[in-house]
């Protein structure tokens, strides 16, 4: 369990959140905003594992993984631990109003996480104000959410406010690897996802986008000559339910494929047999493509016209 976050251990929020808890200015209440639901997930159990760290490693030092108290948050079984990661509605706000006042059994605090907090109705987040602003002394919230503003500007205006963006690619990576440690494809999922770590489980998690991925890079590295691009234009890539990923995905590779000639490293070079300056052009004509497609152009005409422009510049810059 403890590689499961310790790609997170050193993120700006946890670090934040860390010194607080070494330092005794805990809030009562904090709104995590980030983009990544799992990733809030896991920054409040590290949160709620330092707070309640018994092992010699808690506050600053961050949490031990193996006291009784840390291992009874990673089995889930810890009382005064409890997160709302799916719907939360009146009848929740009602249970945990009433569960407030009741003393911690395990631990000096009482943690409650409610994540999607943007996707909670006015009436919900009405309900929960006083708790937030006046909770027990003993009482910790953390909510979550991709969407500040959708969060009642009541709500927000009682807690600390913290901030999580995208993840660098190497720490979604070892994120990811914790998850899926024999699976080649997270290299290639993260890429794609561009540091968002659900964006990039999805990905995992989908043949059909795994198929998109290498059929991709098929069409990238195969399409020689005009004559041949009529065998690539029925393919499920060009497809009007897949295209724009495909193009976001022939962006990902194009990127990513510069900065492996710029820094010498093969993993990232997906297209082979080019140079920056094709690469380059590429992702004007791609994003061409993509404007094409916010228009309703049919699709495989757009394609059609995409691989003609990208032999017609790979000819041009040799």
């Amino acid at each position: 369990m403890q590689n499961k976050y310790y790609p997170l251990i050193n993120s700006r929020t946890v670090a934040h959140l860390r010194k607080q808890v070494g330092n005794g200015t805990l809030k009562h209440s904090y709104l995590l905003v980030t983009p990544d639901k799992s990733a809030a997930a896991d920054i409040f159990m590290l949160f709620a594992l330092t707070v309640n760290c018994t092992g010699g490693r808690g506050g600053v030092n961050g949490a031990c993984f193996e006291c009784a108290e840390c291992r009874k948050i990673l089995s889930e079984n810890h009382s005064g631990v409890k997160a709302y990661n799916g719907k939360f509605n009146t009848a929740d706000v009602n249970d945990l109003i009433d569960d407030l006042y009741i003393r911690p059994i395990d631990g000096g605090f009482k943690l409650y996480f409610i994540n999607n907090a943007d996707a909670l109705l006015p009436a919900v987040q009405n309900k929960l104000l006083k708790s937030l602003e006046e909770p027990p002394e003993y009482v910790i919230f953390f909510l979550a959410a991709a969407n500040e503003d959708a969060v009642l500007k009541t709500v927000t205006s009682r807690c600390e406010k913290l901030y999580e963006t995208t993840f660098d690619g190497d720490t979604a990576e070892r994120i990811l690897k914790a998850e899926y440690p024999d699976d080649d494809f997270v290299k290639n999922a993260v890429l794609c996802a561009d540091g968002f770590v659900d964006n990039a489980r999805t990905m995992i998690e989908d043949a059909a986008y795994r198929k998109l991925f290498y059929e991709c890079i098929e069409i990238m590295n195969g399409l020689k000559k005009s004559g041949e691009i009529i065998n690539y234009l029925f393919r499920p890539a060009f497809e009007k339910e897949y295209f724009k990923t495909t193009l976001n995905i022939l962006e990902a590779m194009v990127n990513a494929t510069i900065r492996g000639i710029e820094t010498g490293d093969e993993k990232l070079i997906f297209i082979k047999d080019t140079d920056v300056c094709v690469l380059n052009k590429y992702i004007f004509l791609i994003v061409v493509a993509r404007k094409k497609t916010a228009f309703n152009a049919v699709s495989v005409s757009v394609a059609e016209n995409l691989l003609m422009n990208m032999l017609e510049v790979k000819y041009l810059c040799r």
